[in-house]
């Protein structure tokens, strides 16, 4: 006849079935987490829109405008366009 042991035969003492399920269901709760974490850090890497990024976008209308390629009110709308982006 074989004894229980000090903790009682894999169980821990302590309902083990349900401990074991109560892990699992954490373990995989855990993964799919971090998967959503994952996918959506890695989806919003490129679409961030920075103070630099309206910074260099400025420059460049600048530059256009400077070599005569749109006018001052093209100018003008696209600018407020771009300080209007920053407010938000």
């Amino acid at each position: 006849m074989m004894g229980h042991g000090a903790i009682g035969s894999m169980g821990f003492g302590f309902g083990g079935g349900f401990a074991m399920f109560l892990v699992t269901i954490l373990f995989w709760g855990m993964v799919v987490a971090g998967t959503i974490y994952l996918i959506r850090a890695l989806a919003s890497r490129g679409t961030d829109t920075t103070g630099a990024d309206r910074a260099s976008a400025l420059e460049s209308l600048r530059m256009r405008y400077a070599r005569g390629e749109i006018s001052r009110q093209e100018f003008e709308r696209i600018s407020y366009v771009l300080t209007q982006m920053g407010s938000q």
